[in-house]
């Protein structure tokens, strides 16, 4: 897929380009050649940001919090098109796995290379959301998929190494499976409800 990557350049990019490249997918410089956008910038910006996108017909995943975005749905909808507001649940999950590893690393130190599986973890949530287009079910999928690889990641870690307090690993790593889960969770009931709408009140929804 190839996506249009706003902010590759910000904290939260830096790490998602690189997984996106390493996952088969391309960053593209402009919406013209994008299946689809992710929006990592400013909220002076991300307004325009989304508008263009609608504009050109591109699906979005905004990731930009404190913007007024109220309106860019509705006018999503308008076009058939998804955006996906991001600065949720699940996005509170993947800022804070990013902001504790670059902080104090959750596998040992901040030096510690096993913290680098972590990408791994962003990548299997920004990748099913892409491949899933950001539709309820496919996000859940998702999610539980990025709850399997965040478990994952703690069993190599338990093996890799040794750690004093192995238990606070596997709190830590845990806290964030449930995160994931519960967002799923949410993902499956947001589906559930949408099934139970009637066929002429359908709409493609922004969650």
């Amino acid at each position: 897929m190839r996506v249009l990557l706003n902010g590759s350049r910000g904290k939260v990019g830096s790490v998602l380009g690189p997984a996106l490249e390493a996952a088969g997918h391309s960053l593209v410089d402009g919406l013209g050649d994008a299946d689809a956008m992710v929006d990592f910038t400013q909220p002076d910006a991300v307004v325009a940001n989304l508008d263009a996108a609608i504009a050109a017909g591109v699906p979005s995943v905004v990731g930009t919090s404190g913007a007024d975005l109220a309106g860019v749905g509705e006018r999503a909808r308008a076009a058939g098109l998804v955006v996906f507001f991001a600065p949720n649940f699940a996005l509170g999950a993947a800022l804070m796995l990013v902001w504790i590893n670059l902080a104090v690393g959750i596998i040992g130190s901040e030096d510690n290379p096993l913290n680098w599986s972590y990408i791994g973890v962003l990548a299997v949530l920004v990748i099913g959301a892409l491949i899933a287009r950001f539709q309820p079910n496919g996000m859940a999928n998702a999610l539980f998929a990025t709850a399997l690889a965040q478990a994952i990641v703690t069993v190599i870690a338990l093996f890799a190494e040794k750690f004093a307090d192995a238990l606070q690993l596997v709190l830590l790593n845990g806290f964030f499976v449930v995160l994931w889960v519960a967002s799923a969770y949410l993902f499956r009931r947001a589906n559930a409800a949408l099934d139970r709408q009637p066929e002429q009140q359908r709409i493609t929804p922004s969650a």
